[in-house]
């Protein structure tokens, strides 16, 4: 991957977080590695009714962001305890993407002594606890993998504004979603997730470029952020 660009983002705008996805992905040639993290947010899969799953007077008056993502599968929350990760790289249909893309991100955390492993599908766990989900979405010859990683996250929250599905949750729901989900936190406590988030960024970047968005980059990213992130009949209708 000694191709590929490194970007990490000071921006906490959740808006602009999710459309600099977009815009590396169908608006660029390079290929990148995005380090970033949101303020307080719940990040909507493509193909989800959000009107059906979050409880929107609850998230307004918590002030959590309701934005939509690219790629399937459920709701995830975000915050500022929760460092979030994203591959742009050429599309090859035979090879683990999955696998490969979450190698930097297991292999930091074996470097600090945490027995972190890629697990089933698409996460990565700790003692068989999922500490990383990660998706995909496929643009013409581009990929775009995109992962959460749980550090200090607060993993009640997102139970607080979803909409529960009793025939869903009656039996093995949310408790035991909640049960096999925890925090890198727990297993390096005298470690920040400033820190944390610091520290991968300089483990990243002593096998990448470093790029830091040009003012024409955020340029686009903003008309994309407004235009389409920020919009009812994106992230709702």
């Amino acid at each position: 991957m000694n191709n590929f660009k490194f970007i990490s983002s000071n921006e906490r705008n959740p808006y602009f977080n999710i459309a600099s996805e977009e815009y590396l992905l169908k608006q660029t040639n390079g290929y990148y590695i995005y380090l970033w993290r949101n303020s307080p947010a719940v990040i909507i899969g493509n193909n989800q009714n959000t009107l059906l799953e979050v409880n929107l007077n609850k998230a307004t008056s918590k002030d959590i962001k309701v934005v939509r993502r690219l790629t399937g599968g459920g709701a995830v929350y975000h915050d500022l305890n929760n460092i979030c990760y994203t591959v742009i790289a050429p599309y090859n249909s035979l090879e683990n993407s999955y696998t490969k893309f979450t190698t930097p991100i297991i292999n930091y955390l074996n470097s600090l002594g945490v027995n972190a492993k890629f697990s089933g599908r698409n996460d990565i766990c700790i003692d068989d606890k999922k500490i990383s989900g990660n998706a995909q979405v496929v643009y013409k010859d581009r990929i775009m993998h995109h992962g959460t990683l749980l550090f200090d996250t607060d993993l009640s929250v997102l139970n607080e504004v979803l909409i529960e599905d009793k025939l869903k949750t009656k039996s093995k729901g949310i408790k035991s979603i909640r049960a096999r989900v925890t925090n890198v936190k727990n297993y390096l406590p005298n470690v920040s997730c400033d820190e944390f988030f610091n520290n991968l960024c300089n483990y990243l970047k002593s096998n990448l470029q470093e790029y830091t968005f040009t003012n024409e980059d955020i340029s686009k990213i903003k008309k994309l952020e407004y235009e389409k992130y920020r919009t009812y009949s994106w992230n709702i209708g």
